[in-house]
């Protein structure tokens, strides 16, 4: 397993190791502090809603949402209502990241308005561009949070932060996050994708037909995660 980008590899040394899990752990629970747009939470808890519609979001503050998701904004969706996206429904602009399924509590950062839940995305065409973190599965979300890609793509703009499928940092509180991948999805990712990542998380990704995903470091099992990849058909993994 490789060591994390960004780090210049000095020789090697318990002092080091630790640093390296103290800032990984950080980042985990804090993934930014300072956002360009707006917290937005997914509402809807039954049947299907366009990720477009503002209708279906609420602010950090409890109260609808003025406009659809757009620049610099963080989307995370907390409740078993499927959001879609196609071609003709996606977030404006370049956000700054998303969250498929989260149970961090309300009364801790980032302060969610909603109660937690899994997260359940379908997307058959259209590009979704992010800066940040995207993650499927976060801290304790109950279920299995799924990103289901028909099609379209989704592209990191930026070194950014990893794109990661099963994401925790405490084993009393297990995630699981499952990216499935068809026909011609793809992703461009710039900084790390890893699957399962730290203890008490299971990431799944299963990959067929044409699907593709271009990144800058493949990890599976990182830091005691739990991770699974197939890829079948004429799928491919690029790893820079």
């Amino acid at each position: 397993m490789q060591p994390a980008p960004g780090f210049v590899s000095p020789p090697v040394t318990g002092r080091s190791i630790n640093l390296v899990l103290v800032l990984m752990v950080i980042a985990a629970i804090f993934p930014t502090l300072a956002i360009a747009g707006e917290w937005l939470y997914w509402q809807r808890h039954t049947g299907e809603g366009y990720v477009s519609s503002a209708s279906e979001w609420t602010t950090q503050s409890g109260t609808a949402s003025a406009a659809a998701p757009g620049t610099g904004d963080v989307l995370v969706i907390r409740g078993p209502g499927t959001m879609r996206i196609d071609a003709s429904h996606v977030p404006s602009g370049i956000i700054d990241q998303m969250w498929v399924g989260d149970a961090t509590p309300p009364d801790e950062w980032p302060f969610a308005p909603i109660p937690a839940g899994t997260g359940n995305v379908i997307q058959t065409s259209g590009t979704v561009q992010y800066s940040s973190w995207f993650i499927i599965g976060r801290n304790g979300a109950p279920g299995e949070s799924t990103y289901d890609m028909q099609g379209g793509s989704l592209m990191q703009v930026g070194g950014g932060q990893p794109f990661v499928i099963g994401n925790n940092w405490s084993p009393t509180r297990p995630t699981s996050g499952l990216l499935t991948m068809s026909t011609d999805a793809s992703i461009i990712n710039n900084h790390m994708f890893v699957v399962g990542d730290h203890v008490g998380a299971t990431g799944t990704l299963r990959m067929r037909d044409s699907s593709r995903i271009d990144t800058s470091e493949f990890d599976v099992g990182w830091y005691e995660g739990v991770g699974v990849a197939t890829l079948s058909g004429s799928a491919s993994l690029t790893s820079r």
